[in-house]
């Protein structure tokens, strides 16, 4: 009888300290002392975290070629060179004091041109390119709402005329929620068209009042 009630008395035990178990292990993940979840691949530069404002790859390669794609024409050619298209026919160009200025049919001025520039870069880059050879003055002119730009420096960089976007790489180094870091393996044709170019080109973009700009432009191709 003693035996039998010693057994009783054991499986009560046990079923009590079961039940201590569970009561002790639920507060335990309910106050997240204890939690449960699965392995995440924190190192993959594609993968975007809940919660955070850090770009996917892919979103990053996006927001370079939309940038780079107005940026190279400025960095191709110099400021002074760039116009957006140039106008034809009659009156398209004015000499002034011996130099050739062709008109722009984009734009009717030079804060126009700056303004509409200032989507794509900062303005520290902006102004780094504006005095690119010479004073902002004498690479534009203004008249009757007109803007007149300098082509005197065009020279050999318009080898680089036509760039080939599906057939150059996008090469993301670093994304991180102010700044993104990449290299760019851009494809030319010359003017003959007759061959292509590469140039390798690296580019930082930062996010200034939640717009990407480009803050760096350098070309590390080895010529």
């Amino acid at each position: 009888m003693e035996k039998s009630n010693s057994k009783g008395e054991l499986v009560v035990g046990i079923l009590i300290g079961i039940v201590i178990m569970l009561v002790v292990g639920g507060c335990l993940v309910a106050t997240k002392t204890i939690s449960f979840s699965s392995k995440t691949d924190s190192n993959s530069v594609n993968k975007k975290t809940v919660g955070n404002n850090i770009l996917t790859k892919d979103e990053a390669v996006a927001i370079l070629k939309e940038k780079y794609n107005v940026s190279r024409k400025v960095f191709d050619l110099g400021m002074i060179s760039y116009c957006g298209e140039y106008a034809t026919g009659d009156n398209s160009s004015k000499n002034i004091n011996g130099t050739l200025y062709m008109k722009s049919a984009t734009y009717s001025s030079f804060e126009e041109l700056s303004n509409y520039l200032n989507n794509y870069m900062t303005e520290e880059l902006l102004n780094s390119t504006k005095n690119y050879n010479d004073s902002v003055s004498k690479s534009y002119y203004e008249e009757n709402g007109n803007l007149y730009c300098n082509t005197r420096n065009k020279g050999s960089n318009v080898t680089y005329s036509i760039f080939i976007d599906d057939e150059s790489k996008y090469a993301i180094n670093e994304i991180n929620e102010k700044e993104i870091k990449a290299t760019i393996q851009a494809v030319y044709f010359d003017n003959s068209e007759t061959s292509k170019n590469t140039r390798t080109i690296d580019v930082s973009m930062i996010k200034n009042s939640d717009k990407w700009l480009i803050n760096s432009y350098e070309d590390k191709t080895v010529y």
